[in-house]
């Protein structure tokens, strides 16, 4: 006797066919994909409990904006170790690698949070998150790139003892010496000012739509069971 036939568990993917979205273009369909995902995961979420992390991004935002030497006290340890630690990762790939790996692995560690997140359990608040803490690592190059020239003489950490900042040199000093930008670098601290406002703002802005999501969602009725359950 055949067992009766059930439903296959609903799938994630964008598919084409029938339906509202069948004929939009393809990334169209995966903005409204994300949305609607994202108001699904934020049923029976507290927003309450998230609004002070969004308080906080406020505060770094204007802070930062502000005060070019600002750094959070949250984030500062955290960004220095990922920071530190990409002078070792990128030691393999030569010396200007190994240089610049400090702020390249700083920068990339949320990203990959960012994505990692989202995949492994759908959380868009961490997304939310992970780019206000992309953008305490733009700021954070924004002020030693400022100083590439000692302006602001900004004091260094170096885990190499006689190696690269021993000497006085930061980072940045370096980079843009080899790459013959150092005239250059207001601008790219602005640059990188600019892309830390940018993220925190992206930040900012998702967090508080998922924030009113979750408000709205105590309002609705619980969606019905699917069908192959």
């Amino acid at each position: 006797m055949e067992s009766p036939q059930q439903d296959e568990p609903p799938s994630f993917e964008i598919v084409g066919g029938a339906g509202p979205d069948a004929g939009a273009p393809y990334p169209l369909q995966v903005l409204r994909y994300l949305r609607d995902d994202a108001r699904d995961w934020c049923r029976d979420r507290s927003w309450e409990v998230r609004l002070p992390v969004l308080i906080f991004f406020v505060y770094v935002l204007a802070r930062s904006l502000t005060e070019l030497e600002y750094g959070s006290f949250i984030f500062n340890g955290i960004n220095l170790g990922f920071h530190e630690m990409g002078h070792i990762v990128f030691r393999p790939f030569g010396e200007f690698m190994t240089i610049a790996g400090g702020t390249i692995l700083q920068c990339l560690v949320p990203l990959i949070a960012a994505v990692g997140f989202w995949k492994a359990q759908r959380d868009y608040f961490a997304v939310a998150f992970s780019l206000g803490w992309f953008s305490t690592n733009c700021f954070n190059a924004a002020i030693y790139a400022a100083d590439a020239r000692g302006q602001l003489n900004l004091p260094l950490v170096s885990p190499w003892g006689q190696g690269f900042g021993a000497d006085g040199m930061g980072d940045w000093t370096r980079m843009l010496g080899r790459l013959h930008l150092l005239e250059w670098d207001g601008t790219i601290s602005f640059l990188w000012q600019v892309l830390g406002t940018a993220s925190m703002l992206a930040g900012l802005a998702l967090g508080a739509w998922l924030l009113v999501e979750m408000h709205h969602s105590r309002k609705l009725p619980p969606p019905p069971p699917p069908s192959w359950a």
